[in-house]
């Protein structure tokens, strides 16, 4: 996975609009706008706020991510 970091635990706040969803990273309380990671890598995965995730963020926008699979 080019230009994305190792991913990291965070923590689902809010759903917004196209599928976008607000996470707050584990650790440090900066929040990133994440998106559900390709279809071919995961299958239909519903998120709720609360819910504990992996989360990839890109190496050339900080504020964003991908979402690469649930923390249980």
């Amino acid at each position: 996975m080019s230009g994305t970091k190792d991913p990291v635990e965070a923590k689902v706040l809010e759903l917004l609009p196209q599928a976008i969803v607000r996470v707050e990273l584990a650790g440090s309380h900066r929040q990133v706008l994440a998106h559900m990671g390709s279809a071919k890598e995961s299958n239909f995965v519903r998120v709720r706020p609360g819910d504990a995730v992996l989360v990839a963020v890109a190496d050339q926008d900080p504020t964003r991510g991908r979402i690469v699979g649930l923390k249980k």
